[in-house]
């Protein structure tokens, strides 16, 4: 005998018929109130189950109209499970390479860098290696979940009728959970690309180099930049650079643990930058190179130099590598010595600015009043000609600033002699900084692995959001079908 869907509902409505009947014969039976009552609530349960068994063909024309009714569609599912599956073999994959490779690539690093590369690529198996297993154990189970919901959907509502059907209502909780859990799945199922997104999007928009290894459509940077004096540990010289291409328009460049810096351009030579600590703009400059800046036998041929000259003056209120005088907003860049910067109260009318085997001399015109600071580097003696009086002196990093009081019409001369290395040579802001490393220990890693829980995280939140669903529509279906009459004599 074949078990086909007529076959069950007919023993559906057998077993409910058989319970209708059954409670009425208990109701009328000469009998204690209690079993009166049981009988009562079976024929209710009876009849119940009948009207589940003649409205099952309707049940699901109702939920494929729904279906449709949304606008639901299992291609964007069977879309995201692929696009997930691709992302977890290609962290694994790496991993292995590296696992494979690490022996040979630690053979042709020279022995200075070998420790060094040895910490980035256990770090780097570490991190594809954890990521690859929550991506695939979270895409393994949406799989499972959308088989079920897909092929057999129609199949746990028609043996949840059985269930429910059962006599006495044993299988009521049952079949009502069965026909919940074939509905919900079969129409929430196709929803849970949008749900996780929602948290790729978030890690997407709080790291944008997530969004950068996701392939996220969420980050749109153009170029992602990284630069640093990477000297001494690394042995892979001062300066070094690396760039990773994307489509998009802003351009978003490494700037120290957790923030990241946003340009855009406003017009030929003016640029907006914006220093970004998670999602909050927490420093916003415009910026304008001199057109000789430009030249092409000036520094500024690559453009990744003119974006890190951008880019340091945004951060460490300094400018590098522009052999030409640069004014910017509220700063003035003096060959390689000299760092003049000034509030909004405050203009600079004129400069001058000369530089000899004898050392460094400025003449600055300011019109306004406020407290001018002007910066040294790097051990220049720094003497002041025109006899202003220092508000305070401050020394940091090998740079030597001076605050002096303006008001009106004022003239600042001042000669450094002596001068050593230049701005483009200092740390910023505390010893000397790694953002190299610190990109390929932290960052990368970090990214690899929000990535990785972001999508976990979507996964088993929709699950789990499920299962409250289709408990809740368990639980009021179930109990639809109880109903306790209180009968006085």
């Amino acid at each position: 005998m074949e078990f086909s869907v007529s076959s069950v509902l007919s023993l559906a409505y057998l077993l409910s018929v058989i319970n209708y009947y059954v409670g009425l014969v208990l109701y009328a039976m000469p009998a204690p109130i209690a079993v009166k009552r049981f009988g009562l609530r079976m024929s209710y349960h009876g009849a119940i189950a009948a009207l589940l068994v003649m409205l099952y063909g309707s049940l699901v024309y109702v939920v494929e109209l729904t279906f449709k009714t949304l606008g639901l569609s299992w291609e964007s599912l069977s879309s995201f499970y692929t696009r997930s599956s691709l992302l977890a073999s290609g962290f694994y994959s790496m991993a292995a390479l590296l696992a494979s490779f690490r022996s040979h690539i630690l053979g042709i690093v020279p022995d200075a860098m070998r420790n060094l590369v040895s910490i980035i690529l256990n770090t780097a198996y570490r991190n594809l290696m954890r990521a690859s297993i929550l991506i695939g154990t979270s895409e393994a189970m949406v799989k499972l979940v959308a088989s079920l919901a897909y092929h057999y959907w129609d199949k746990l509502v028609l043996l949840g009728v059985l269930l429910y059907s059962l006599p006495a209502g044993v299988g009521r909780k049952a079949g009502a959970s069965l026909i919940a859990s074939g509905i919900v799945l079969y129409i929430a199922v196709p929803l849970l690309p949008l749900w996780v997104n929602m948290w790729l999007d978030s890690v997407a928009k709080s790291n944008p180099i997530a969004a950068l290894v996701g392939g996220l459509g969420y980050a749109k940077p153009t170029l992602y930049m990284l630069w640093g004096n990477v000297v001494d540990h690394s042995g892979l010289g001062q300066g070094y650079t690396i760039a990773l291409w994307r489509g998009g328009v802003p351009l978003v460049a490494r700037s120290g643990y957790a923030s990241y810096i946003v340009t855009y351009p406003l017009e030929p030579g003016t640029y907006l930058l914006q220093v970004y600590a998670g999602p909050i703009v927490v420093k916003s400059r415009v910026v304008s190179i001199p057109d000789e800046c430009l030249e092409s036998e000036s520094p500024f041929t690559d453009l990744l130099t003119v974006i890190q000259l951008l880019v340091n003056n945004l951060l460490y209120g300094r400018v590098v590598q522009c052999k030409y005088d640069v004014m910017l907003e509220n700063v003035l860049m003096l060959g390689e010595h000299i760092l003049v910067e000034w509030p909004s109260t405050v203009q600079v009318l004129s400069y001058d600015y000369n530089q000899s085997d004898d050392g460094v001399f400025v003449n600055i015109s300011f019109e306004g009043s406020g407290v001018v600071k002007v910066c040294a580097c790097c051990g220049c003696s720094v003497d002041s000609l025109s006899g202003i009086i220092v508000e305070k002196e401050e020394q940091e990093d090998g740079v030597s600033c001076s605050y002096y009081r303006v008001e009106d019409s004022t003239v600042i001369a001042i000669t450094a002699r002596e001068c050593g290395a230049t701005f483009s040579s200092v740390a910023p802001q505390g010893g000397i900084q790694y953002p190299l490393l610190d990109f390929l220990l932290h960052d990368i890693p970090m990214a690899v692995y929000m990535l990785a829980m972001g999508y976990a995280a979507g996964v088993w939140s929709y699950l789990m959001l499920l299962s409250l669903l289709i408990y809740g529509f368990g639980r009021v279906l179930g109990e639809s079908g109880v109903l306790v009459i209180r009968i006085r004599y």
